[in-house]
């Protein structure tokens, strides 16, 4: 097994966590529910944490794609926590 092929692994297997992270979360009934209501009020804090939550999903995913492993970690991190605010709501 070579470097590439270690990354292409990583960054798979990390990929899948995520994936699995953000199916479970907006698949929740609670946060469903949440975010229906946040999207009636725009200026709410919850949809502007709906959107960053979206936001973020997306860099960490360029992040995976251009191998940048660590820092996808690190955000995977900030995205748990902001998942966990919209959570305890």
């Amino acid at each position: 097994m070579n470097i590439n092929d270690i990354e292409m692994y990583q960054a798979t297997s990390i990929e899948l966590v995520l994936n699995q992270k953000v199916d479970s979360f907006f698949q929740n009934p609670k946060v469903e529910l949440l975010v229906f209501q946040a999207s009636t009020n725009k200026n709410s804090n919850n949809w502007k944490l709906i959107c960053s939550i979206e936001e973020l999903i997306i860099v960490i995913r360029k992040n995976i794609a251009v191998g940048q492993i660590k820092r996808a970690l690190k955000l995977m991190v900030v995205l748990e926590c902001m998942m966990g605010k919209i959570q305890k709501e």
